[in-house]
């Protein structure tokens, strides 16, 4: 499992860092965006050549330039009440002017130019990007707050581009977030991420859930032709494609969006839009959204451990997929039941922690979590009990798995009227219990239909025990051909697909293993 953690806040001596300069450092001094590009590079993934300009040399230039009064006059006086008032947006306005034309000291100037040199990169087409050292992690996202600039030429124009960076810092929408998250101006600090240019077929975002519902069952990429600007600041209805997130995760849904419009490089400097012909064309190939799919997944294991869903952009060159930003989500709705939403969730690991007790590696992650989740729905879908699309009924936690005991008790209780504390006997009787307001389960329409639903269950049982002998003959088979595999001549792919495999036999015999423990845990109810 990847217990990597961020580095402490030291200072750093050096004014510019390559990627992995920049992943030894951590946010203090690269902001958010650098570190986690750092990160990106440090763990295999493609990503830009390029470095950052760290968060020194942003202090430098405040300093050189005697700003710290300015600044400090808006730390007083502007609150989140009184943004958006003539006097308040007069007051930013003149000091992102003073930024913009104020100087980038002589060192870092040299800095920055070596710093270029070195990567190759200093007469190239730039990506000239903020990275504030409060931004992209998981408690502030700042997500399109602060300014990039794409297509930057010359020398001249990079440090103009980096004021730019500095002055975005102070405008009316990242002051506001800033005092909404309750984050001291003194600790916005801006650190400049450089990128060199990638040749744009297709670009776009992709996230490691569904953002829009909370769904965290499958994964969603947004696409279009050209620079990923115009998906990025919504200036299009761009392609849209859902897929599973299991392993090797599968298109399950496509949207072919009215993209008529299209992002490009300009021969000036900058971006432009443009008309598309294109507007009717997948802007990727099935082959390149599953393939993207899987570094989606990729980069939910690494970066958020499994557990903090990522947001991400990435650019098509014509041949694969770079990624020039993740980030983490900050703020998901959880998909729940209604009668659950004034509740807390109740998270255990109780009765799991004997069949998964280990610390999950990353291979196991989502497909172990996939499959339970599948395991624990099978008794319900037989007996035609409607649960909400992406309930996500195991998570995982510090690597080990936990259950949703709180969906676990109301299903019981809504679908065949088990009491919370009935459902906890089966889970070593010692969790909390949700609240439930009915005190008779089995009166009234919603009781006929929970006893319908009992009745259906039990002629479930009553067929599977018929079968029961050749599935576990089946499970047996299944389990002594796999252990005659030498494991460690294989290839990286079959491990990968013998890995599905197993988790797909797992869920062939799902229903026969739940209605069958099921029945022995509900005797109870049938002595009653």
């Amino acid at each position: 499992m990847n217990q990597e953690t961020e580095p402490s806040k030291k200072i750093d001596p050096r004014v510019f860092l390559d990627w992995a300069e920049a992943f030894e450092v951590g946010t203090g001094i690269t902001g958010g965006k650098g570190w986690n590009l750092g990160r990106l590079a440090r763990y295999g993934f493609k990503i830009p050549a390029g470095g950052v300009l760290s968060v020194e040399a942003y202090k430098d230039f405040v300093v050189e330039n005697n700003l710290q009064n300015a600044i400090g006059d808006i730390a007083q006086k502007v609150a989140l009440n009184n943004i958006g008032e003539k006097e308040t947006e007069e007051k930013l306005a003149l000091l992102r002017e003073k930024i913009k034309s104020a100087r980038v000291p002589a060192y870092i100037q040299e800095e920055i130019k070596s710093g270029l040199i070195k990567l190759v990169l200093l007469e190239k087409s730039l990506a000239v990007r903020s990275s504030a050292s409060a931004e992209d992690s998981d408690k502030a996202s700042f997500a399109g707050i602060h300014e990039s600039f794409l297509n930057v030429h010359g020398f001249k124009n990079i440090l103009k581009a980096v004021n730019g960076c500095y002055a975005s810092l102070w405008t009316e929408q990242a002051v506001a977030y800033r005092r909404k998250m309750g984050i001291p101006d003194n600790e916005a600090l801006m650190a400049v991420v450089f990128m060199e240019m990638v040749q744009a077929h297709a670009a776009g975002v992709a996230f490691s859930c569904d953002p829009r519902t909370g769904r965290e069952d499958v994964l969603t990429i947004g696409a279009n032709f050209g620079l990923g600007e115009s998906v990025v600041k919504g200036l299009i209805d761009p392609d849209e494609y859902i897929l599973g997130s299991s392993l090797s995760p599968e298109i399950k849904h496509r949207k072919i969006g009215s993209k008529k419009l299209m992002t490009v490089v300009s021969g000036e400097g900058g971006t432009k839009t443009v008309k598309s012909e294109l507007y009717k064309v997948q802007a990727l190939s099935d082959e390149q959204i599953k393939k993207l799919g899987n570094l989606v997944l990729r980069i939910f294991e690494v970066l958020g451990k499994g557990e903090l869903h990522q947001d991400i952009e990435w650019v098509f060159d014509g041949e694969e997929c770079v990624l020039v930003q993740a980030r983490p989500l900050t703020a998901l709705q959880k998909v729940s039941f209604a009668e659950l939403k004034d509740q807390p969730e109740i998270w255990s690991n109780a009765n799991i922690k004997d069949a998964v007790p280990m610390v999950l590696p990353v291979l196991s992650r989502s497909a172990i979590k996939n499959n339970i989740n599948e395991i624990l729905a099978s008794p319900f879908k037989i007996i035609g009990y409607q649960m909400p699309d992406g309930l996500q009924q195991v998570k995982i936690y510090m690597g080990r798995a936990y259950l949703n005991l709180s969906a676990i008790q109301w299903c019981n209780f809504d679908a065949l009227g088990i009491y919370p504390k009935e459902t906890n006997k089966n889970f070593g009787g010692h969790q909390p219990e949700i609240a439930i307001h009915e005190e008779k389960p089995y009166s009234g329409i919603k009781g006929l239909k929970r006893l319908w639903r009992m009745v259906k269950f039990f002629r479930a049982v009553a067929q599977y025990k018929k079968k029961a002998n050749s599935y576990f003959a089946g499970v047996t088979d299944f389990s002594a051909a796999f252990l005659k595999k030498d494991l460690s001549i294989l290839a990286d792919k079959e491990l990968f697909r013998l890995s599905g495999s197993i988790f797909k036999a797992a869920n062939e015999f799902a229903p026969v293993f739940m209605m069958m423990t099921g029945a022995a845990a509900s005797l109870s109810m049938l002595v009653k």
